[in-house]
């Protein structure tokens, strides 16, 4: 793992276990409610596993958070994305559709929660 990528997933990481710990569920709770082993949700939380879409979004569904919650930085209120220019095989643009794709999550995220 590259380490601006590194660094996204730590934070990532960090963002569950915060989550996780708010809710009072232990590691293999969490692991078992979103199907998988605990020792893969126990790396992904040090930020040593990339954490794929769909399980990112079964955490955030049973954290009971939006998705966008979890992707957010704290400090700079927007997600650290990875330079995809450094990435080999990745259209120098794919930065802009990937910011574009954080952005259309949030506000999916904002919309949805004005509706409950």
């Amino acid at each position: 793992m590259r380490p601006a990528e590194k660094s996204f997933y730590a934070a990532l990481g960090a963002r569950v276990r915060r989550a996780r710990e708010g809710t009072n569920r232990s590691q293999a709770l969490l692991a078992e409610l979103v199907g998988v082993p605990r020792t893969s949700l126990i790396l992904m939380e040090r930020g040593d596993q990339r954490i794929g879409v769909y399980v990112l979004s079964r955490m955030a569904a049973v954290l009971e958070i939006p998705v966008a919650e979890l992707l957010a930085d704290e400090e700079h209120g927007d997600a650290p994305v990875p330079d995809a220019a450094r990435v080999p095989g990745m259209p120098a643009d794919a930065s802009a559709a990937v910011r574009a794709f954080v952005s259309n999550v949030r506000q999916a995220a904002v919309t949805q929660k004005r509706r409950v």
